[in-house]
């Protein structure tokens, strides 16, 4: 079968599927589940406070003080280098010179590539000197009527070791099955934390040094464009 028949996009889903959708207030409205093997799993919350809408967060001890995790998280440029399944994360032009980021992540699923693409405004929030927030907020998606969410860095451990926590707010589009969508973001969220802990711990001193933030590019990303 060829990689096109193979590729299975959220918007085609949420066009072509038959699934019939029930929009019944959810039974469940909050649980906790961890994720994760041998020793690494992690406890993932999830909030359902509509049909239609998951909540989910996450968060990690990383060993490093927070104005290292907060470069690795702020290098927006070279995440999909360090983040599996993020097939794209750059920076592209904002008209009012704030943050916007194109995200397009890829995953595997029963033999299909699922896919969803998102543009999102980013802030970066310095609460005092030592805790820090990354909020966003979606500025288009061919996937989502709504993702976003925030990345928080707290202080622990004397300013040795940094509490990084993760919650994203997300309504998909159309039909596609939000169960299908909680299920792979619950699944990413923890292996990401990881991914982040992972380079925050080995970073060098010359890594530090070569850091640089991503500058805004010349050209606004049209409505409705995305890179997959």
């Amino acid at each position: 079968m060829s990689a096109f028949l193979n590729t299975l996009d959220l918007t085609s889903l949420g066009k072509s599927s038959k699934t019939a959708v029930s929009f019944r207030r959810p039974a469940v409205v909050k649980r906790q589940v961890m994720v994760g093997q041998n020793g690494r799993a992690l406890k993932v919350d999830i909030q359902r406070p509509a049909a239609n809408k998951r909540k989910i967060s996450s968060s990690i001890i990383i060993q490093e003080p927070t104005s290292v995790v907060w470069k690795v998280l702020t290098d927006y440029n070279r995440l999909a280098e360090f983040i599996p399944n993020l097939a794209i994360s750059r920076r592209r032009f904002h008209p009012n010179g704030g943050i916007r980021i194109e995200q397009c992540g890829v995953q595997s699923i029963l033999g299909f590539e699922f896919k969803a693409s998102v543009v999102l405004d980013m802030v970066e929030v310095n609460k005092n000197k030592m805790d820090r927030e990354i909020r966003f907020e979606m500025h288009d998606s061919r996937d989502f009527k709504e993702f976003s969410g925030k990345w928080s860095l707290k202080n622990v451990n004397n300013g040795n070791d940094t509490q990084l926590s993760y919650e994203v707010c997300i309504v998909p589009k159309g039909l596609v099955p939000v169960n299908l969508v909680e299920w792979r973001i619950k699944e990413d969220v923890p292996v990401n934390l990881r991914s982040v802990k992972s380079k925050s711990e080995t970073m060098t001193d010359e890594d530090m040094r070569a850091y640089k933030p991503a500058l805004s590019p010349g050209k606004e990303l049209r409505k409705g464009e995305a890179a997959c």
